[in-house]
């Protein structure tokens, strides 16, 4: 699908791509993470054989230590992963729909931004 029929996913993708190329004057990193909960688990999407994801409720935010982190570069890149993830989802027949999603899946979207010296370099 193209233009405004292709889902948030990708929609988002070439957002986040399309902003950074207009920011020459910072430095950005996209980092992806892509889990899925079924029947009260969390698997990491992207190392599927991997054991289930613990979640760390000691801290302020939501951590996932030894959860996958992909660097991504393009919006192609991205879905590329996106897509190899998907295939790890567990899916069943159901009624309505011959592969119906059997979980809730979340692509985390890490983005870090630092602002760039005049030649190009990071800032400290």
């Amino acid at each position: 699908a193209n233009g405004d029929e292709r889902g948030i996913i990708p929609r988002s993708a070439d957002y986040i791509f399309n902003r950074i190329q207009r920011q020459q004057d910072t430095n950005f990193s996209v980092v992806i993470s892509f889990v899925q909960i079924y029947l009260d688990k969390l698997q990491d999407l992207f190392k599927p054989d991997a054991p289930e994801v613990m979640i760390n409720p000691e801290t302020e935010r939501v951590e996932l230590p030894g959860i996958t982190q992909i660097k991504v570069n393009s919006p192609e890149e991205m879905m590329r992963h996106f897509y190899w993830g998907e295939k790890h989802r567990v899916t069943r027949a159901t009624k309505m729909n011959e592969t119906s999603s059997r979980g809730h899946a979340a692509l985390i979207v890490n983005l870090q931004m630092s602002p760039r010296d005049n030649d190009g370099s990071q800032a400290t």
